[in-house]
């Protein structure tokens, strides 16, 4: 598994959503988790964050390699409040 950045400037505004540290085993796996890290595979809050139709504009950087013990999801997320 790897750890990724994910960035998106698409979706802008208060209570969006312009990236998120994840891990995954593949770019394209990576760019399917939602930056809330929703579990309901039939949720995605498209308000917040690129629909699922739009994935190709979530920019994708490979930071480095998971320790085997970490689970897929989400590590770190960052919520525009304001």
């Amino acid at each position: 598994m790897n750890i990724y950045l994910l960035k998106q400037d698409l979706i802008t505004g208060k209570d969006t959503y312009n990236s998120a540290i994840v891990i995954a085993d593949t770019i394209e796996e990576a760019k399917s988790i939602h930056p809330a890290n929703y579990t309901d595979k039939n949720y995605w809050c498209e308000y917040t964050w690129p629909s699922r139709d739009q994935l190709d504009h979530i920019k994708v950087i490979q930071l480095g390699i998971a320790y085997a013990h970490l689970k897929k999801g989400v590590v770190l997320s960052s919520l525009n409040i304001d």
